[in-house]
């Protein structure tokens, strides 16, 4: 905050900013910031005619709820909030919000906090603000952001699957590349080739930086990862037997790298001098590994002429819409119309089948409401009908849809 002069704005005179314009904010949350419900501190500077001019993406907040009510007053902007030890208990409360970056935590007593990058993604750092240089890595990542190298899609750590017969929450697969590099590296790398294929790219200079952000990530962060870092060496024999490393890339655009690499490793996908190359071949594996990426779960299954119980590691994604679709049927409206809707839909998919047409036109026949629902799994799951089709239901998610819009 060096080079700024603190001031007491009241909240009505400041003027409303354009969610569209600029790209970020920088919060700084501290109890002595706090100067009032009506005013908010902010940084200015002064023009030579001693005009107040406002740093626009600068907020200076002592009071949480503020705090959290402007962040989540805007969707364009991404932030880098910093909170003193007093507030850190925000953490959980604050960190899957899309608009939060990176959180930093500034305390007296670092070593006490109990947080950590590991169960918090975007927990950055945790400095002792006494230092003179506490503000560094916050100011680091402001600077790699505006350059363009750090991503500013957030972490989706969970999603919850629509609330029917499953639950709990569905942990999804984030792709993302880390690419490690030598300081004066970055500023002749265009790295768009890449981010075209993954968007989200993560800068790294540090080599125990990278290699300690890797072995903490989530296991749902799935890695490709770029190194053009002279100690490449170094960085692969720590990190690259780990499951969440998906394939291993050098980059070494002026031939100056003098590495041994084992070829026997399956993960190991080349070295490449120039950045097209290496986005061809980057492009190639991700859609590889994302085909035949499937959900590791084993549960019940019932198929003719199989075994009751197996492991689903490949058609895990059939069984669990045959599943939405059973409890779909289970809790469909028990009235005429919900029937004739779903019935349309299944003859519009099944029109070129004459057997499964005249086998819809037999259960419209079930005139009583009673009958219906009471029926209808059996119908449903007789192997005439979903058992030898319903591959083409478990892959068609738009008809599943359809009928879950007469759900209550």
């Amino acid at each position: 905050m060096a080079g700024y002069s603190l001031i007491p704005v009241a909240n009505h005179e400041l003027p409303e900013f354009d969610d569209s314009h600029g790209n970020f904010f920088e919060i700084h949350l501290d109890k002595l910031f706090y100067v009032g419900d009506n005013f908010t501190l902010h940084q200015v500077t002064y023009t030579i005619n001693q005009k107040i001019l406002i740093i626009e993406n600068s907020k200076l907040y002592g009071d949480p709820d503020q705090c959290i009510n402007f962040i989540t007053s805007f969707s364009q902007r991404k932030v880098f909030i910093s909170l003193t030890d007093e507030f850190s208990y925000l953490i959980p409360l604050i960190h899957d919000l899309p608009q939060i970056l990176y959180i930093y935590i500034y305390s007296n007593l670092p070593e006490n906090v109990s947080y950590s990058s590991t169960d918090y993604s975007k927990l950055r750092a945790i400095v002792n603000q006494n230092l003179p240089d506490a503000d560094q890595q916050l100011l680091k990542d402001v600077e790699m952001f505006q350059r363009g190298l750090v991503s500013s899609h957030p972490n989706h750590s969970k999603k919850q699957k629509t609330k029917l017969l499953i639950q709990e929450p569905l942990i999804i697969e984030e792709y993302l590349v880390v690419w490690i590099a030598d300081n004066n590296d970055s500023d002749t790398l265009d790295t768009t080739s890449i981010t075209k294929i993954i968007p989200r790219l993560d800068f790294s200079f540090d080599i125990q930086h990278c290699i300690k952000m890797i072995q903490t990530s989530r296991a749902n962060n799935k890695i490709f990862l770029v190194s053009s870092h002279s100690e490449t060496e170094t960085l692969f024999k720590e990190v690259a037997h780990l499951s969440n490393i998906l394939a291993i890339y050098v980059f070494d655009r002026d031939q100056r790298l003098t590495i041994t690499l084992d070829d026997s490793n399956t993960k190991w996908c080349g070295l490449y001098s120039d950045l097209e190359s290496l986005a061809i071949q980057l492009s190639h594996d991700y859609k590889r590994l994302k085909e035949t990426s499937s959900l590791p779960i084993s549960s019940f299954h019932r198929e003719q002429n199989e075994k009751t119980v197996r492991d689903l590691n490949k058609e895990s994604a059939r069984f669990l819409w045959l599943q939405l679709l059973i409890d779909i049927l289970i809790r469909t409206s028990c009235y005429e119309q919900a029937k004739e809707e779903m019935l349309d839909e299944c003859r519009t998919y099944y029109k070129d089948n004459v057997i499964l047409l005249r086998k819809i036109d037999e259960f419209r026949d079930y005139q009583k409401a009673f009958e219906f629902q009471k029926r209808a799994l059996k119908f449903w799951t007789q192997d005439s009908l979903i058992q030898s089709n319903q591959h083409h239901i478990a892959n068609t998610y738009a008809h599943l849809d359809a009928a879950y819009r007469h759900l209550e």
